[in-house]
C-alpha cells in the first residue's frame, strides 16, 4: 500500500466520522488495517467495536426501561424498584 493511497484512505475515514458516520468509519478503518498486517492496531480496533456495541446495547436498553417507566405512570402503575434504581445515576 501506497502512500497516496493511505493518504486517501485517511481522509475518508475522516470525512465518515465528521459525518457521525461511526459505524462505517471502522468498517473502513478495519479493512485498512486488516491489509495492513498491523496486529496491535487491529486489537485496539477490535476493543473499540467492543465498547461501541456495548454503549449501543445499553443506550437501547436504557431507553426501553425509561419508555416501559412512561407507560407505566401514564397508566396509574408504579415502575418496579428495580426499573426506577436502573435509570438514577
Amino acid at each position: 500500500m501506497n502512500e497516496k493511497t493511505i493518504q486517501e484512505q485517511y481522509l475518508h475515514i475522516i470525512a465518515l466520522l465528521k459525518q457521525q458516520r461511526l459505524k462505517e468509519a471502522q468498517s473502513q478503518l478495519e479493512s485498512f488495517l486488516w491489509n495492513s498486517g498491523n496486529w496491535a492496531l487491529r486489537n485496539r480496533l477490535e476493543q473499540v467495536q467492543t465498547s461501541y456495541r456495548y454503549t449501543l446495547v445499553l443506550e437501547i436498553t436504557g431507553s426501553a426501561i425509561l419508555a416501559t417507566q412512561l407507560v407505566s405512570d401514564r397508566s396509574g402503575n408504579h415502575a418496579s424498584p428495580r426499573s426506577a434504581s436502573l435509570l438514577t445515576p
